[in-house]
């Protein structure tokens, strides 16, 4: 019996802190798919001398205007692409369920933000 209580105290102690790393591994493994998106944009940006000048909602949509980029973790996290004008865009992605706060984003100037749900601010 008190090996029971023992286990459960620690189960309860454990616990948070490991859901806790597990959102800010996938929060860092979207940062990685943004860093991957961008260089899908930019690798476009070569060829067509131009960025796309609308907006891209929705990795279905994303993947098919870059089909190298495929990201690791469609379930947690709903991607983005934000054009400011002809020359600058934005990339978010936003987390969802238990990430749900979690905002990561990357602009074309290599400019990196994150709020605080993520688990981390800089990137």
């Amino acid at each position: 019996m008190i090996t029971v209580a023992i286990v459960a105290i620690l189960a309860m102690i454990a616990m948070p802190s490991y859901l806790d790393y597990i959102n800010r591994s996938r929060a860092r493994t979207a940062s990685s798919a943004l860093v991957a998106l961008s260089a899908a944009v930019e690798s476009k940006f070569q060829r067509m001398l131009s960025y796309p000048g609308s907006d891209i909602e929705g990795i279905s949509s994303l993947e098919a205007e870059y089909p190298q980029w495929h990201p690791a973790l469609g379930d947690f996290f709903e991607y983005n692409y934000e054009s400011i004008d002809a020359g600058s865009y934005r990339l978010e992605a936003i987390g969802a369920d238990a990430l749900a706060g979690c905002t990561l984003t990357l602009s074309n100037t290599n400019t990196r933000t994150a709020t605080a749900a993520c688990g981390f601010t800089s990137w």
